[in-house]
């Protein structure tokens, strides 16, 4: 469930139970689209425009202005990243930076543990870089959960947490090559 940018709609998507999306207007209260498609985990360009979907096989583009389209019965991606990302677990786009980054694993072997931060272009969705993060914090081992790009897209915001144990959340941060 998340808030469309810059619009007083929410977005929710039912994941691992059925295939469901809906759109409540935040004003009326009432569902104002509904479609039975499957649209698993999902994100927002910086301005609302686009939105970032992801499952276990498919990360991909939509324009946000088709959730409000009843014409057919589900929605149809107008691009996807390339190369294909991995299993994707956050997706954050920056504008000032023109990119979207994408944390992913590292291979696409289901029980990879190793996460790895993908750089594409924000205008045809190719890869630009691969960015690592150090995974040993306080002599433990840590795995990057968030990432996010600064404000003037110079530098990631890295956010880790133990793999075992108790919880031990830390930030990285790391400087965007131009």
């Amino acid at each position: 469930m998340r808030r469309i940018p810059n619009q007083n709609y929410i977005l929710v998507s039912e994941v691992n139970l059925s295939s469901g999306i809906y759109v409540f207007d935040m004003n009326t209260r009432n569902i104002v689209y509904h479609v039975s498609s499957y649209l698993g985990n999902f994100w927002f360009s910086e301005n609302g425009a686009y939105l970032f979907s992801s499952d276990y096989n498919n990360t991909e583009i939509y324009r946000t202005s088709s959730l409000f389209t009843s014409n057919f019965d589900r929605l149809y991606p107008i691009s996807t990243f390339s190369p294909k990302p991995y299993r994707t677990f956050w997706i954050d786009h920056n504008e000032a930076s023109q990119s979207v980054w994408i944390l992913s694993s590292s291979s696409d072997y289901y029980f990879d543990e190793q996460r790895v931060i993908m750089q594409y272009e924000d205008n045809d969705y190719t890869r630009k870089a691969i960015y690592f993060y150090d995974d040993i914090y306080n002599g433990n081992l840590v795995q990057a959960r968030y990432i996010f790009a600064n404000q003037d897209g110079t530098e990631l915001i890295v956010i880790r947490n133990a793999t075992a144990g108790n919880a031990m959340w830390s930030l990285e941060f790391i400087p965007i090559v131009k």
